[in-house]
Parts: C-alpha cells; structure tokens; sequence
C-alpha cells in the first residue's frame, strides 16, 4: 500500500489479492505484480523488497524514474523483472542477491553503467537491455553467464570489438547488438555458439571478412550483418545454414559473385544483398529459393541480363534490382508473378517497350522504371493495376500521350518527368471526345500527392480541374510547352508546397489566388507571365526571373521573415 499505486484500494476494504495486477499464492503472499503501463510516476518505493515471495514484477512502460532500489535485493526467489520503457537511470549493486532471476529487461531506460552484481546472477537467462546510453565496450562480466539464452544489446552506444569470449556463451539463442558503434571482425569464436538462431549484429562499424566458421550456425534463422564495413566474398559455408530465413548484407563492401550454395537455403524467405560491389551476371538458379518472397539486389555491379528464372519465384513480394548495369528487356516471366507488390528495375541500362503484359501483376502497389532507356507508349493497361500507388517511369525515352486509364488508379506518386511525352495534360473527358481525348483522368486522382511531368513535351493549357487534386503537395510541370494562364484554381490545393512551372510559354497574370498558399517554393521563371506581382505571396523561395512583369516589387515581401531566395531578375 506504501507505493502509492493501490491508493484507490486503501480504505476499501478489498483483499491485496484482488487488486489491479496482483497475483497471489494459495496462502495470500504476493507472488506476481503486472502493472506495466499503468501510468506510475516517481521512483519504486523500496518498500517493494519486503515481498519477499514476489516472482515476478512487470513494471514496464510507465514514467518511473531513479535508482532501482536497493531493497529489491531481498525478493530472493524473484524470477522476471521487467522496467522496460520507464526512466531508470542506475541498477544496485544488490542485484547480485536475486539469485533465482531469470529474466531481466530493462530497455529503453537510461542506465549507463552496468554493474559488476550482473555477472553474478548466474542463473539468468534472458538479459534484455536495449536502447540504454551504456557508451563502453560489451561489459566482460556477460561472459559469466553460462545459462544466457537471450542477449539485447541494441543501440546502447557499445564501441569496441565483439570479444572472443562470446563463443563462451553457448546457450545463446538471441544475439542483438545493433544499432552501436562495434569495430574490428566478427570473431571466428561465434560459430562456438551453435544454438543461435538469431544474430543481429547490423548498423555497427564490423570489418574484415565474414568468417567462414558462421557456417557451422546451422540453427541460424535471422543473420542481419547489413550496414558494416564488411569486404570479401559471401563465404561458402553460408550454403550450410539449412534454416536460414531472413539474410541481409545491406551496405557492405563484399564483392565477388552470388555463390551457388545459396541454392541450399530453401527456407530462405527475404535476401538482402544491395549496396555492396557484387558484380557478374544476376544468377539464374536465384530461380531455386521456393520461398524467396523478397529480393534485393539493388547498387551493386550486376550486368548482362535478367533471368527468366526469377519467374518461377511465386512466393515473390519485393523485386528490387536498381542501381546496377542490367541490360535487355524487361522479361515477360516476372510478369506472371502472382504477389508481387513492389518491383523497381530504376537506374539500369533497360530498353525496349514496357509490356502490355504488365497488368497481369494485379497485386502491383509500387512500381519504379526509372533512369532506363525504355521507349514507346505508356501503356494503357498500367491503369489495370488497381492497387498501384506509386508510379515512377521517369529518365527515359517514353512517348505519345499520358494514357487515360491512369485516372483510374489510386497512385499518391506520379512521376513520368524527362521523357518525350507529348499531348496535352489529361482533363475532363466527355463522351463526345471518348475516342479521341487524353482522358478524364488525371485530375480524378483524388490521393495524389506528388505529381512530376517536367522535361516533356506537353502543350496546351494546365486545365482547372487541377483543384480536384485536393491531397497534391508537390506539382512540377516545368520544361514544356505549356501555354495559356496560370488556372486560378490551383489556389485551392491547400496542401501544395512546391508549385514548379518553370520554363513553359505560361501567359497572363499570377493568380491572386496563389497568395492564398504557404508555399516553400514557388518556380515560374522563364515564362511569359506579364503584370504586377501579387503582394500576398507567401513563399520561402521565390523565382519569377525571365518574364514579363513590371511595376515595383511589392513592399510586403519585407515582412516575409522565412524568404530564403528571392529572384526577380529579366523583368519590368
């Protein structure tokens, strides 16, 4: 009752035994607490320790602050302490009387020593210690802990080496050191940990090669050694981790070729090896992981072209190869691929059309074609894809008209810009125009929030119903041919903080209506834009340099205290 934290109970009446988060023996003792998120401020009372029956205390996620107090010293037969997400800031040395702990977390809190008492609590078996300021090397005193299965070390600012001494720790099924500042190699005298299953060692400073002894991890089902400074060639032995899930080597300096004993890693389910300087031709037995459902080969070295084997991968969500020197065609057998929701063949050397064929991936949420030499039509069955949301065909060599079946979709990124397309913007369509009209479309893309068709060929007037575009923060329709008024209309677009019309045959006035906006760039120079300049607009970056203006500059532009750039030159 002292703690404060059954203050509603104290005159009530109630048994300790019925009150929120208490669990009691037969014989009335305390023997569990669970008040994890319950709200609780201020520090743990040290009258705690007199429970000297409690198991187990959960007092996770609350607004608990200080020192752990002493006196849990005396809860003997304590097994589970959990203080994860509070503000502890020191751990007593008395922890080393907690003789019968098993688990102990406390992530997310703010200690930044651990005490020497850790190491005696030789029966633990779960140490959880996640997102604290530790900033020292992995305490050496985690090496007495036989019986360790769990290790959660993550973002606690750990620099150093991983010692030797982790092939001590034989038990260890969890290993997550993430998210610090670990130098030197993986020691060889991890593979001494065979019952590992998970080994989280990503976002660190590791270099040298990957050892050769991590195939005898047969138990391995996550290995994350992405962002390290790892070099090298994947090692063989990698072929014998037969339970392998999720492997990632993302942003690594490892080169050589994709080795063939990937093959045997048939549970494998996501393959990260982008961002390293692997090169050779994308290997057709990839075609061999029946449960790959995510591929990322992305900024390597990779050429020649794509296997028609990655086809036959079924299970298939993620396909992302940019970044690399494929050439060819894109082949019709990845376009049969039924789960398939993201596929980015960006920065390549690809040419040739894209295939009609493309509807068939119906499960399409993200489709990225961009920076190849792709040419030809947009195709009018991209508007089949009904889940698409994000379309990117920009930097390449596309022509003829913004298909109207586009409007169809659901997309909140569009961006066809530096390419050869031609025709006016898609607007309204009606039915007496139905065979010959650009569509109805565009403006019909009510969760559009970027939009880019700059660098083309466009002509005409941007059509008013723009201000159907509700969600738009970014338009960009700079170097075309456009023609006619800026629409009024577009000062409706409450959201839009990047209006870019540069470098267009753009006449008449600048709306009023603009003035209306919080703009962080407003672009219209290189027009043929005449008149004065609005006093109302509200913009960190201003250019209407190259156009027709005159008069004078209007004297509130002296109050835009956030105006970065301000260009008003070859003007009136």
């Amino acid at each position: 009752m002292e703690t404060g934290w059954w203050s509603n109970y104290r005159n009530v009446g109630v048994h300790h035994c019925t009150w929120p988060g208490v669990r009691c023996s037969a014989t009335g003792s305390v023997i569990e607490i669970d008040l994890s998120g319950h709200g609780l401020n201020g520090s743990i009372t040290p009258q705690i320790g007199a429970l000297s029956k409690l198991k187990c205390l959960n007092l996770s996620s609350n607004n608990l602050r200080g020192e752990l107090p002493s006196s849990l010293g005396n809860l003997t037969q304590l097994a589970v302490l959990d203080v994860s997400y509070n503000e502890i800031y020191s751990i007593p040395l008395e922890i080393e009387k907690m003789e019968n702990l098993v688990s102990l977390n406390l992530t997310r809190n703010l200690i930044a020593d651990m005490p020497s008492a850790i190491g005696l609590l030789t029966n633990l078996t779960h140490l959880i210690m996640n997102s604290n300021p530790l900033r020292s090397i992995i305490s050496p005193h985690i090496w007495n802990l036989k019986k360790l299965m769990t290790l959660h070390l993550g973002n606690c600012q750990l620099y150093g080496s991983i010692p030797p001494n982790i092939g001590k720790l034989k038990s260890l099924v969890n290993l997550r050191l993430q998210n610090n500042m670990l130098v030197g190699p993986i020691p060889s005298s991890i593979s001494n940990v065979t019952n590992l299953e998970s080994l989280l060692l990503q976002n660190n400073q590791l270099n040298g090669s990957i050892p050769q002894e991590i195939g005898r991890l047969t138990n391995l089902i996550t290995l994350y050694l992405l962002s390290n400074m790892l070099v090298g060639p994947i090692p063989s032995s990698l072929g014998y981790l037969s339970r392998l899930e999720s492997f990632s080597l993302y942003k690594n300096k490892i080169n050589g070729s994709i080795p063939s004993v990937i093959t045997n890693l048939k549970k494998l389910t996501s393959l990260d090896l982008g961002g390293n300087n692997l090169s050779g031709q994308i290997p057709s037995f990839l075609g061999l992981l029946p449960s790959l459902s995510s591929l990322y080969l992305d900024s390597n070295l990779f050429e020649g072209f794509i296997p028609l084997d990655i086809g036959k991968l079924k299970n298939l969500t993620v396909l992302h190869f940019p970044n690399n020197k494929l050439t060819g065609s894109i082949p019709l057998s990845l376009l049969h691929l039924p789960n398939l929701w993201h596929l980015s063949m960006a920065s390549n050397l690809l040419e040739g059309p894209i295939p009609h064929e493309i509807e068939s991936l119906n499960t399409l949420r993200y489709l990225d074609l961009s920076d190849n030499k792709f040419s030809g039509p947009i195709p009018s069955q991209i508007g089949n894809l009904s889940n698409l949301t994000c379309l990117v065909l920009a930097n390449n060599n596309l022509s003829g008209r913004i298909p109207q079946q586009i409007g169809g979709l659901s997309l909140y990124l569009l961006d066809l810009s530096h390419n050869i397309i031609s025709g006016d913007i898609p607007s309204q369509l009606n039915s007496q125009n139905i065979s010959n009209s650009m569509s109805s479309s565009l403006f019909h893309l009510h969760n559009l929030r970027y939009l880019f068709i700059a660098s083309n060929l466009l002509e005409g007037p941007i059509p008013h119903e723009i201000e159907n575009l509700k969600a738009l923060e970014h338009l960009d329709l700079s170097e075309n041919k456009l023609s006619g008024p800026i629409p009024t209309q577009i000062g409706n677009l409450s959201n839009l903080m990047y209006l870019i019309l540069a470098k267009n045959n753009l006449s008449g006035r600048i709306p009023l209506q603009i003035g209306g906006l919080s703009l962080y760039q407003l672009d219209l120079r290189h027009n043929i834009i005449s008149g004065d300049i609005p006093s109302q607009l509200n913009s960190q970056n201003i250019d209407l340099s190259h156009n027709l203006l005159h008069r004078v500059i209007p004297s509130k532009f002296g109050n835009l205290t956030h105006l970065s750039t301000l260009d008003l030159s070859w003007n009136n």
